[in-house]
């Protein structure tokens, strides 16, 4: 099967905007020379009185959302509650922003980065369809292998297979959204076991079945 070229409908986070308060997501649609076909694209707008009441720093929010696969399933749950559209719509997108930043606080991103999680980073995200060892993770950030199973997960919130897992629903996305590719074809295309080791990883990160993100 080919590798399609589509774009995810999640975009990216946009922090402009002179008014205080969240604005509602934006669901537009968009043509580039990259897709294959309209798509899906949302821009959330964060004011900045909202980084105020709450001490939130540009660099942190930016950190928070950069090369990180938890950003792209926050956004899908924050569509999935603006959908749902009732009096609690608000404050759970909200706590949902304030989880992504507190996630980057935890992990020391408000300070100094060590160099290796970039380079471990970037080898993960390059090497997506590849089987990894922690031999070939300390080969590469220089590091002992007891001192990178220590350091990965304050650096990443996760062990080493649970970011391959969200690196692998993250790039279904697009699978996905083909109504010509079957979920049997996708959990192939993304390195899953089967089918259903696919539909209960993709729940378990989205919090929603391939089925219903497919109707978004």
């Amino acid at each position: 099967m080919p590798a399609l070229n589509f774009a995810t409908f999640l975009a990216f986070i946009l922090i402009t905007s002179p008014v205080c308060g969240l604005r509602p997501l934006r669901a537009d649609l968009f043509d580039t020379e990259k897709v294959p076909k309209p798509t899906k694209r949302i821009n959330l707008e964060i004011e900045p009185a909202f980084f105020e009441q709450f001490g939130i720093t540009d660099w942190a929010a930016k950190l928070a959302v950069t090369g990180n696969p938890d950003a792209k399933f926050l956004m899908v749950k924050i569509y999935r509650e603006l959908m749902t559209n009732d009096c609690f719509s608000d404050v759970s997108v909200k706590m949902l922003l304030l989880q992504l930043i507190s996630e980057t606080r935890k992990r020391g991103f408000d300070t100094t980065i060590p160099p290796w999680v970039s380079v471990v980073r970037d080898y993960l995200h390059s090497h997506n369809d590849d089987t990894i060892t922690l031999e070939q993770l300390s080969g590469i950030s220089n590091l002992h292998p007891v001192t990178i199973s220590k350091q990965f997960p304050k650096y990443f919130s996760c062990t080493v297979g649970q970011y391959k897992r969200k690196l692998k629903v993250e790039k279904s996305f697009a699978f996905v959204k083909s109504p010509s590719v079957s979920l049997t074809d996708v959990a192939y295309e993304c390195g899953f076991f089967d089918q259903s080791h696919f539909i209960r990883t993709f729940k378990q990160l989205t919090g929603m079945l391939p089925g219903q993100y497919q109707r978004l």
